[in-house]
């Protein structure tokens, strides 16, 4: 009995600190949108709110660590591959389709209020539309792509889930020089298509950024991560917490002093990828860090993530012209900050429960009956 318990507290420390990283990263996303609403920021300010953009990438590398610990249990199960992906589905498109609708009737007020009529913008276009419900938006290079706001992740997110297994496989090799073989070779992969699109396509900056073939690396840098400590049987790479905590601190000061996002395209999320890296290595060192706002805002991130735009934009928008000549616009912005963090977290509590968990609940039925059907049909045979 004590040897369970054991094994479930450890199991509840992993996750923790898993929860609580997702709750810096959709942090470090809500400050930098916040910020853009607030054009008079000091440079010193705007120089650290823009490091939020890698907010993204930190979900990346976490996102990375979860599916390959999901592949391992699903691999103990003896679970089929299609598992996986109705898994992936149901754990995103509900609550991303709840998304295009809700933005839908919100631009639709919005114009609305502004012009006396119900109307929607370019981008709710039946051919976008169709493109954000399959999720093939962030391939899709000449139209506005994004219905939900920052929907250019997900799309990029799910690209990933379908090329994950065979990744997975691919660098969990027994032969180290064939593992060195695959990463050199995907790497290259990668940067060649990225090069086709600047040079031969000559397609526009924020697309390729955007594009799953310039995120693979940084998906590439938690699935080494994961796949090296399984390899070693041990929780952490580093088991010096100073040593750690230099690396984390020198891998920081690296990547955002290279930090430029209208020039880097792949270096950047890179750097920050390494930095996320020695971030990971000291929530597991230092628990303290793990604390419990974090893990909780870290919980419902998703959610957090769809709906925090209209809150750190329309919102604050709103809050600077009825504050500006009370308060101090860095005083307002903090007060944004806070407000869009508080408001988007409560929401994001109710579309959870509402949309998120149904839908996941949803996707283990389906998943439960169809694999249960299968299995019966096998054995009749």
């Amino acid at each position: 009995m004590s040897i369970k318990i054991q094994k479930q507290q450890e199991s509840n420390i992993k996750l923790d600190y898993i929860d609580a990283l997702r709750g810096v990263a959709i942090l470090m996303v809500v400050l930098i949108h916040t910020s853009q609403s607030f054009s008079q920021l000091p440079y010193y300010i705007t120089f650290f709110t823009q490091y939020g953009r890698m907010g993204v990438q930190l979900f990346f590398i976490l996102s990375s660590i979860t599916l390959c610990m999901s592949l391992d249990r699903s691999n103990k199960n003896k679970d089929n591959i299609y598992s996986f992906y109705i898994k992936r589905f149901f754990r995103v498109a509900p609550l991303y389709y709840f998304g295009i609708l809700f933005y839908s009737i919100f631009y639709s007020f919005m114009h609305y209020i502004k012009k006396g009529s119900f109307a929607l913008g370019n981008e709710f276009s039946f051919s976008n539309i169709l493109y954000n419900l399959t999720f093939t938006h962030g391939f899709i290079p000449y139209e506005s792509r994004n219905i939900v706001p920052g929907g250019w992740s997900i799309a990029t997110e799910m690209s990933f889930y379908l090329i994950f297994p065979l990744l997975y496989i691919l660098l969990s090799s027994n032969n180290k020089y064939l593992r060195y073989f695959y990463l050199i070779l995907i790497l290259l992969a990668s940067f060649m298509l990225i090069y086709l699109m600047i040079y031969i396509i000559d397609l526009e900056y924020s697309f390729i950024y955007h594009n799953l073939f310039n995120m693979l690396p940084v998906f590439l840098i938690g699935i080494i991560y994961h796949r090296t400590l399984k390899r070693k049987k041990t929780l952490v790479l580093f088991k010096n917490k100073k040593e750690c905590l230099a690396l984390f601190l020198s891998s920081f000061l690296m990547s955002i002093l290279h930090f430029n996002y209208f020039f880097h395209l792949t270096l950047t999320p890179f750097l920050c990828g390494i930095t996320f890296i020695m971030l990971i290595e000291l929530f597991k060192h230092y628990k303290f860090l793990n604390i419990l706002p974090l893990i909780r805002i870290g919980r419902v991130s998703y959610s957090v993530y769809l709906f925090h735009f209209i809150f750190a934009s329309q919102f604050s928008n709103l809050v600077y012209i009825n504050l500006r000549d009370v308060l101090n616009y860095k005083i307002i912005f903090v007060v944004c900050l806070f407000l869009t963090i508080s408001i988007t977290y409560y929401l994001a509590i109710l579309t959870e429960r509402l949309i998120e968990k149904p839908g996941i609940i949803l996707g283990k039925k389906i998943n439960n009956r169809l694999f249960k059907n299968i299995n019966l049909s096998n054995e009749q045979r």
